[in-house]
């Protein structure tokens, strides 16, 4: 160990048994579960990348690699993990809120403001979806209630 109260974390993965999806599933949680503090991050980046570079088809992988790069003022870096995301599912809204900041930052202001608008759009949707699910669960609670007895 380096210094008092640091932590070193090794992982040994057989990535042909685990798979690449739960291998960073797995990252991911852990790096929540932490908080991001003390974590080496060119050790998370190089685990990200192993992801990328064994299932490039992994959206989140690209959202999770553009995030980190974004938190480290890397916009070049940044956007093309973003862009990647989207060209594999054009649904993730994050993504497309994350990309129009980034390009807000690189200068890219037309750019900017059609990623806001699609994350926009999209968040929209979803607002509208949590509201229909809501009612579907109220009218279910409802229509369950037994009815009130009318006794004297």
């Amino acid at each position: 160990m380096s210094g008092a109260g640091s932590l070193s974390l090794v992982l040994v993965v057989d990535l042909g048994k685990l798979g690449v999806d739960n291998f960073f599933l797995a990252l991911v949680r852990l790096l929540r579960r932490t908080g991001g503090s003390g974590v080496d991050l060119s050790l998370v980046e190089s685990l990200l990348k192993k992801s990328v570079a064994l299932d490039d088809s992994l959206a989140e992988a690209h959202v999770q690699l553009g995030s980190l790069y974004d938190d480290q003022h890397q916009y070049e870096a940044s956007i093309p993990q973003y862009e990647r995301a989207l060209a594999l599912d054009p649904g993730l809204s994050d993504a497309h809120y994350r990309l129009g900041i980034d390009y807000v930052h690189a200068g890219k202001k037309d750019l900017a403001q059609k990623e806001l608008a699609v994350y926009q759009k999209l968040r929209a949707e979803h607002l509208t979806q949590i509201d229909k699910e809501r009612a579907e669960v109220r009218q279910f609670v409802y229509s369950a209630k037994p009815p009130a007895s009318s006794a004297p």
